[in-house]
């Protein structure tokens, strides 16, 4: 249950949740021991090593350590049964760190970001409400996170706010 749980809040990085739910554990002794079955002391580190990855933006990375033997036995016995796992990585993590950086991102580079090519990653890109362009990239939707806009700031400040500053350094 506990595995499961921590591949669930893998799904809501870059928000604590999975360091969150790490936190809650205490401080269980944590010494991998496959002879007694603990499967929490044996997928802990890849499921850290995972949130890492996700955490940093190394997302080709991801997608390679996931799809590796190494993690097979991660992913048939507890990956399997988190409904829509690779869906939720792909739209609630690498899109929303992909909408909020980019305006525009070439058309290879979000498909090894999205671990999909051909007709389902034109899928994707749809249901992500973002458009391919005439020069072989993917537009992204305006949003807050994604523009630049210049703000000025401008402070009335009058003298006799500013006699106290200019008396103490007068002074020392």
């Amino acid at each position: 249950v506990v595995v499961n749980i921590l591949i669930k809040a893998l799904t809501a990085t870059p928000a604590p949740d999975f360091n969150l739910c790490l936190a809650l554990l205490c401080e269980r002794h944590i010494d991998p021991q496959p002879d007694e079955g603990d499967s929490f002391s044996i997928f802990l580190p890849q499921l850290q090593f995972f949130y890492q990855l996700l955490r940093t933006c190394k997302f080709p990375l991801f997608w390679e350590i996931y799809r590796s033997q190494d993690s097979s036995a991660l992913r048939e016995n507890y990956v399997a049964e988190i409904y829509g796992f690779e869906d939720s990585i792909r739209e609630g993590v690498i899109a929303k760190i992909v909408s909020s950086t980019f305006t525009r991102i070439g058309k290879q580079r979000l498909e090894t970001y999205l671990d999909l090519t051909g007709s389902q990653f034109d899928a994707m890109v749809s249901k992500l409400g973002w458009t391919a362009d005439s020069k072989g990239g993917i537009v992204i939707t305006p949003n807050p996170d994604n523009q630049i806009q210049a703000t000025v700031l401008r402070e009335d400040i009058q003298l006799p706010q500013l006699s106290k500053i200019i008396a103490h350094a007068q002074s020392a």
